[in-house]
């Protein structure tokens, strides 16, 4: 399974889920605004265009590694979901399995209507999406987790339909 289970019994079922803070696209946005910032410093100071680019693009490359190292490993929380059948609840807290962490959604078990997953092809990525009907409001869906490949969040619904 991708999300792990943490804890698990006739009641109740935590999963946890650890995901990516930003794309690659965001970094490179960033160190992209970096580069022609360090580009327009040098032009400034007057040296040729051609060495203000490789000096700019020695400049940025560290600070690429160390973007792609915070913001793609580093910076999320995990995610806990929670699916307490006792108190008909559904909740997704962050840091802590716990009553200590933060409740970022809280949404009554009942109200779920659908588990699917939906694989993009042209990025190779599936997303298991969770489909809650609330009665005086539209349908709120929850991005449980997402992961490459096809099929790859089977498993993780066939475990939630048995667990449900």
């Amino acid at each position: 399974m991708i999300a792990q289970v943490h804890t698990q019994n006739i009641q109740r079922l935590i999963l946890l889920v650890k995901g990516r803070r930003k794309s690659w696209k965001f970094i490179l946005q960033i160190a992209t605004g970096i580069l022609l910032a360090i580009f327009a410093l040098l032009m400034f100071t007057g040296i040729n265009w051609w060495l203000a680019i490789l000096i700019s693009m020695g400049c940025t490359l560290p600070f690429l590694v160390v973007l792609a190292t915070l913001f793609l490993r580093v910076l999320e929380p995990d995610r806990y979901f929670i699916f307490d059948k006792a108190w008909n609840t559904f909740q997704c807290k962050l840091n802590a399995a716990n009553d200590s962490g933060k409740v970022v959604l809280e949404l009554p078990l009942n109200a779920l209507v659908k588990v699917e997953g939906n694989y993009d092809s042209k990025s190779n990525i599936e997303e298991m999406i969770l489909n809650f009907n609330l009665d005086n409001q539209e349908e709120k869906q929850i991005l449980l987790l997402r992961q490459s490949g096809e099929n790859s969040t089977l498993s993780d619904r066939e475990h939630l339909r048995l667990f449900l």
